[in-house]
């Protein structure tokens, strides 16, 4: 099941229950959704799509995810 959780920085998420494996050598390799300092825009370092609201961001990553079968 996909979901996010704070990290110790501030504005800052990592996506859990994925099997996202960027590099292709069997490590699932981590997600973070972040809030920029310079226009106050979402990102995401699935696919580095800008979101307006963070629930538009965790949305569509997870929508991506999901079709990609990368949602574990």
């Amino acid at each position: 099941m996909l979901k996010i959780k704070r990290t110790n920085l501030e504005s800052e998420y990592e996506v859990v229950g994925h099997k996202w494996d960027a590099y292709g050598d069997g490590n699932v390799t981590a997600i973070y959704i972040h809030k920029s300092c310079d226009d106050g825009s979402w990102t995401e370092t699935y696919s580095g799509s800008r979101h307006t609201t963070l629930l538009e961001c965790k949305w569509f990553l997870f929508e991506m995810l999901n079709a990609n079968g990368e949602a574990a």
